[in-house]
């Protein structure tokens, strides 16, 4: 087992910047990888405290993302050389699982340089994994794995003084109705009233299951409290499940959204807030032939997907279009380099960044402010409320613009006394607003902007 770190000098790592626009929300970055990859790059994952990236060499590179030229280079045990098809990293980067296509499943932890084989999970046929919000340096917790036949396991690493790997569950707790494969698993606990509930949700190649109930997790599945389910329009052929998480600092995380890219369109939603006890899971639906108009290709289906709070992200092979979740309208677009085929789109989880991967190498988006038009996207949806509130807090030069389109709205509505107290604080003229009232011949609300 070998490992590798080493300094690189400007030239050869770090960031290189292609657009330097500062009235932007977002800017585009390319990450110097040529010393390490040619051609060759297979994943990537990301986490708070890591960048993972895979080559087709069988090396990893663990990029820690709090020194920006510092990378180390490691390589998969020799007993494990099959096709590495997936990483997942817990949102610290405490821990990663490398799942093979072989099933001789790999880990890494965070404070080790030295990549292991997992033998209790070896040849399951893993298509997801499901960690828990919060992990520790020393233990993943209750992990579930989520199968190629619909079966779901419990699982749990933990990491001993001496610095050696423990496995120590391993029990089938759940089987998914028809054996349908498993592309999305995610759990969150919620504290409500008197008890605490854990919500569960299930992404398949036909189905999105949400169950809720209390732990063990053994007996959560055999008797949980509801399932609802979502059915797309027949088996689905492309599948691809992201999630996005608030990020409190301090290692703290809340499960707050996700994006299901299908072939027929992409499902999106929020999950509840923690202090939220009335709701779960809201599902909407958007259809991706709306944006493929921004791509320079014809694709009707993106290559990958990805959500924020306020954005979903439509990546295709040589374009990215970010839509507003509000407004339905794109907020920013880019075009790529025609023969670099972009292919995949990871959020880092504390929400700074989306990291976009080709074969050929890797590109950050910086996200700087992406709130910052928020109050634009709740005028566009006609919640005047809600924007005059978001430009109270922020963005004062448009409060009065704002209450002046409310004050519209209202007026509209026939409700002239609430208009003409939004006109009061608006920069509309005054010699307007009189003839305005005058016109209707609304005397109340008249004397009400005197």
């Amino acid at each position: 087992m070998q490992s590798e770190v080493f300094e690189e000098d400007e030239l050869t790592s770090g960031f290189l910047k292609f657009d330097e626009d500062s009235d932007s929300d977002f800017n585009f970055e390319a990450l110097d990888m040529t010393h390490y990859i040619s051609n060759d790059l297979i994943a990537v994952a990301a986490s708070e405290e890591c960048l993972f990236i895979a080559t087709r060499r069988n090396k990893l590179i663990r990029k820690r993302v709090s020194f920006e030229n510092k990378f180390c280079e490691l390589s998969f045990p020799y007993r494990a050389m099959s096709e590495l098809v997936g990483m997942y990293p817990d949102l610290i980067g405490n821990h990663c699982i490398f799942i093979m296509k072989e099933g001789d499943h790999c880990y890494l932890s965070l404070e080790s340089d030295k990549i292991v084989i997992l033998t209790k999970i070896l040849n399951l046929p893993i298509t997801s994994i499901a960690y828990p919000s919060t992990t520790t340096s020393t233990s993943t917790g209750d992990i579930l794995l989520g199968c190629k036949d619909g079966t779901i396991y419990l699982y749990r690493i933990d990491i001993t003084r001496s610095n050696e790997v423990q496995e120590l569950t391993l029990k089938k707790v759940f089987q998914v109705p028809r054996g349908n494969a498993i592309y999305g698993l995610v759990y969150e606990t919620y504290e409500c009233l008197d008890k605490t509930i854990t919500l569960i949700v299930i992404f398949t190649n036909e189905t999105c299951y949400q169950l809720t109930g209390s732990l063990p997790f053994g007996n959560y599945f055999i008797k949980y409290d509801q399932q609802k389910v979502v059915i797309p329009k027949g088996k689905l052929k492309v599948n691809e499940v992201k999630f996005c998480y608030q990020y409190f600092g301090n290692g703290l995380f809340e499960l707050r959204h996700f994006v299901w890219k299908t072939d027929e369109g992409a499902y999106y939603g929020d999950f509840r807030i923690k202090d939220d006890v009335k709701s779960s899971v809201l599902i909407k639906d958007l259809l991706l032939e709306k944006y493929k108009s921004r791509s320079i290709t014809d694709q009707k289906i993106p290559n990958a997907v990805a959500v924020t709070n306020y954005n979903l992200y439509f990546l295709y092979s040589n374009n990215l279009a970010v839509v507003s979740k509000i407004s339905k309208e794109i907020e920013y677009s880019i075009n790529f380099k025609t023969n670099e085929y972009m292919n995949g789109i990871i959020h880092d989880p504390c929400g700074k960044s989306m990291w976009i991967t080709s074969e050929k190498g890797i590109n950050r988006l910086i996200i700087a402010n992406e709130h910052k038009n928020l109050w634009r996207q709740k005028l566009y949806s006609g919640n005047f409320e809600e924007a005059l509130r978001l430009c109270t807090n922020s963005n004062t030069m448009y409060f009065k613009h704002v209450a002046g389109l409310y004050g519209d709205y209202k007026f509209s509505e026939g409700k002239f006394v609430e208009a003409a107290a939004l006109y009061v604080i608006s920069n509309r003229n005054f010699e307007e607003i009189i003839l305005k009232y005058l016109t209707v011949n609304e005397n109340e609300g008249l004397r009400s902007t005197v």
